[in-house]
């Protein structure tokens, strides 16, 4: 290779890179930690806390349904989303003023809900839960508007895989520190000490600058408004052509993989995994392969286009869940282990990078927060609904091997209509 083309691509390299860097971006980064960090502590981190207890399979699968906020939050996203906050918080701007009074709310939860005992009273828990998944899908509504209005429409792709980044940073902080602790002390300790992770987002609320493009709440009476906030954004997002498609692929892309999300941690613990192995192996080991495969999904998304990213890691999500399929074969396998969660977390991070830039490119700014918070809504249904209702039963009387290949062939319709999509309606051009 001549000198000149090593400096070129050395150039570049450095361009692509430096481009993750700018102030905006690094914001981006920061609240999608603070976005990430309550998710496992109602899926796989209390999952494990009521598996090490004795709750049945069903049980737990049914105790996913504290998830219900993620997939309802358009019904009061309109007020977060044109309403000023209240009291001293609304000098913070409408974005920083609610995201801060949210963010005190859900640090509260999270250590209530550890103060929580399953065995005795596993409704009090389920009620903290709730609250605690309530706060946490509003902080998302809001985190999502501050990055759509935030950046400008050619740094999607980057802010998709920044965000994705900070997001699975997160969660697997979490759910690693979460495991790691809990082979050492008591629960009521793990979930103060994770509490504590939340002022990484409130700190950053307080130095970020509010969106120029933020808008201030009109006038009007209450018809007006509910006209405005609830009718304007369905209303704008009817009017795109082959939205019946676009809707159904939000809700079916992640199909396959929500199916596994709540399940596996018991799947881990049954083949023998303790808590720190599971701790190293997926949430550790797992940080950095959800952030190659988000830097992957952000460089195709630069190449190649929004809608390539997500057909190739769609692609690779489904080979890494019949890699599940021959561990459940294989039994306890640590080689293995890493393979499948080396797969499985490449292939996630490559598709989140491409979904939720392509969400954001599907957003009207004049209805951010609404619209935002109704795509993620539907995509977050299988996970709440289907996870609960459908996985646990099917773990309980199908073994492994069944339960991974059904997820498996789950992700085909998802990919299908993506195909459909990418001919009639596509969004890089």
């Amino acid at each position: 290779m001549s000198k000149n083309k090593k400096s070129i691509n050395k150039k570049i390299f450095l361009d692509f890179f430096s481009f993750y860097l700018r102030p905006r971006l690094i914001v981006v980064l920061l609240l999608g930690f603070s976005s990430g960090l309550p998710l496992m502590m109602t899926i796989s981190v209390v999952s494990w806390w009521l598996a090490s207890v004795g709750i049945s399979k069903t049980s737990i699968a049914l105790f996913g349904l504290v998830g219900m906020p993620y997939t309802l939050k358009p019904v009061w996203a309109p007020f977060v989303d044109r309403l000023n906050p209240p009291f001293f918080f609304k000098k913070l701007g409408l974005r920083r003023g609610w995201l801060l009074l949210i963010q005190i709310f859900l640090t509260a939860s999270i250590i209530l809900m550890g103060q929580s005992d399953p065995t005795h009273n596993i409704e009090r828990m389920a009620i903290f839960a709730l609250i605690l998944a309530f706060c946490s899908a509003t902080q998302d509504i809001i985190i999502d508007a501050y990055r759509v209005e935030s950046l400008e429409k050619e740094e999607y792709p980057a802010g998709a895989s920044m965000e994705v980044f900070g997001y699975r940073l997160g969660m697997m902080l979490t759910g690693s520190l979460g495991l790691w602790l809990s082979d050492r002390m008591t629960w009521d300790m793990v979930y103060l000490i994770l509490a504590l992770f939340m002022a990484v987002g409130i700190l950053t609320t307080l130095i970020c600058k509010e969106p120029k493009s933020t808008r201030a709440p009109r006038p009007g009476g209450v018809i007006d408004w509910v006209l405005e906030s609830y009718v304007g954004p369905f209303k704008d997002f009817i009017q795109k052509s082959g939205w019946g498609w676009i809707l159904a692929f939000i809700l079916l892309y992640y199909f396959g993989d929500q199916m596994i999300g709540r399940m596996s941690m018991v799947f881990y613990q049954e083949l023998g995994f303790t808590g720190t192995q599971i701790a190293i192996a997926t949430k550790t080991f797992g940080i950095w392969m959800v952030v190659l495969g988000g830097f992957i999904g952000g460089s195709i998304g630069f190449r190649w286009g929004i809608m390539k990213t997500m057909l190739v890691a769609g692609l690779m999500h489904m080979g890494a869940n019949l890699l599940f399929v021959l561990l459940a074969h294989t039994g306890h396998s640590v080689p293995l282990l890493y393979a499948t969660v080396a797969a499985e977390n490449l292939s996630a991070g490559a598709m989140a990078s491409g979904f939720v830039a392509y969400l954001s490119r599907l957003c009207n700014q004049s209805f951010t927060g609404t619209q935002y918070a109704l795509f993620s809504a539907i995509m977050a249904i299988p996970r709440t609904y289907v996870s609960s209702l459908v996985s646990g039963p099917l773990a309980e009387h199908f073994d492994w091997v069944t339960f991974f290949f059904v997820a498996t062939v789950g992700a085909v319709p998802g990919l299908l209509i993506l195909l459909v999509l990418m001919k009639k309606f596509p969004v890089d051009k």
